[in-house]
């Protein structure tokens, strides 16, 4: 029987809703599920302290064992550029992975990089990344069994757990979309104040200020800035950052959910979050994985607003018009179920490289 063995060294928030579509088809597709806790034999080589391989970086790695073995990953990182010569990749990965798929993919940094070409058949697009409860979180209780030759730290244990206990489940995303919708739009955006996000900063105080004009709607439109020391003022609209059981609890509340890229101009997040509430939204323009994402049902509609302004009358405009927000529910709903659920996202991907 073949078998895909995941090693367990990944930040989960970018795994398990890998991890759970891989157990999700493992009877139908025909293979087994393994955990591994030490490093593949391709990486035999590598220096067992080096830190490609740490329980924080955001690529999943995996090995199928049969008659001919390979690895392959998925790098679930925010980044898409080229700021260095290897871009955004992980070098050991996507030169000993037979396939490399990459939720950010942007085919343009690719054409662009010299390293990266001669790579460019083996990479491809991932359309989602978004943390999920594990379907087995037993498999990945943290043990003090060294990984890769070290142990574990104890701030790596801690995380792990918190994880497993704080990750909403599929199901949960489900019951959420029935809450009742008491207000009307809900956004906390974060503000990181280094000078580079000088013009994402921008963007997102503006859409904050212009949604709280708006006093006939039921608007909760704030930021949070993570960098601010003291009593410093973040400004008129700061508030405290949410922690997830509050911030879940706006957000599936929401008649519209809103939008706005990573801060690397990535597919974020609170993408996968809203899509799992069925929420009709109100955003930015994707920029990565453009032709394959605006393939879906009218999602040319729903991303395509970097003007805060035009953002915000988006949003009103939706919030006037309660047949096309149900219209948009239901698409974005059924999109999320029949895509971007661990089930179909990891067939597609078995698919690919050939499993079952």
């Amino acid at each position: 029987m073949t078998t895909i063995t995941y090693y367990d060294f990944s930040d989960l928030r970018f795994a398990s809703l890998f991890i759970n579509g891989f157990l999700a088809n493992e009877k139908e597709r025909g293979y087994r599920f393994d955990i591994s806790r030490e490093a593949p034999p391709e990486f035999a080589d590598l220096d067992p302290a080096a830190n490609w391989m740490t329980e924080i970086i955001p690529v999943s790695l995996y090995r199928v064992n049969g008659r001919d073995p390979f690895l392959f990953c998925i790098d679930g990182d925010d980044k898409s550029g080229a700021d260095e010569p290897w871009g955004e990749f992980y070098r050991p990965f996507l030169e000993r992975c037979r396939y490399y798929f990459k939720v950010n993919y942007n085919a343009g940094v690719i054409a662009q990089s010299d390293e990266l070409k001669p790579f460019a058949a083996k990479i491809k697009p991932v359309p989602v990344v978004y943390p999920i409860a594990p379907s087995q979180p037993w498999r990945l209780l943290p043990k003090v069994t060294p990984l890769n030759g070290r142990p574990w730290p104890l701030q790596a244990i801690k995380r792990r757990i918190r994880y497993l206990r704080t990750f909403t489940s599929l199901d949960k995303y489900r019951e959420l979309r029935a809450r009742d919708k008491d207000i009307d739009v809900f956004c906390n955006f974060i503000l990181y104040e280094q000078p580079k996000y000088e013009d994402m900063i921008a963007r997102r105080r503006s859409v904050i200020e212009a949604l709280n004009q708006y006093d006939q709607f039921n608007i909760v439109a704030s930021y949070f800035c993570p960098s601010k020391s003291g009593e410093e003022d973040c400004g008129p609209n700061e508030s405290d950052l949410l922690d997830q059981r509050h911030y879940f609890d706006y957000k599936s509340r929401s008649r519209v959910g809103v939008y706005v890229r990573g801060n690397h101009d990535c597919l974020a997040f609170k993408f996968g979050e809203l899509m799992a509430m069925g929420k009709p939204i109100a955003g930015e323009t994707l920029m990565n994985n453009r032709e394959n994402m605006y393939a879906y049902d009218r999602f040319d509609e729903q991303f395509a607003y970097d003007d805060p302004q035009e953002l915000v009358e988006r949003i009103i405009y939706l919030l006037e018009n309660p047949r096309e927000l149900a219209e948009l529910r239901k698409v974005n709903t059924a999109t999320f179920e029949n895509h971007f659920t661990p089930k179909p996202l990891v067939k597609d991907i078995l698919d690919q490289i050939g499993i079952g």
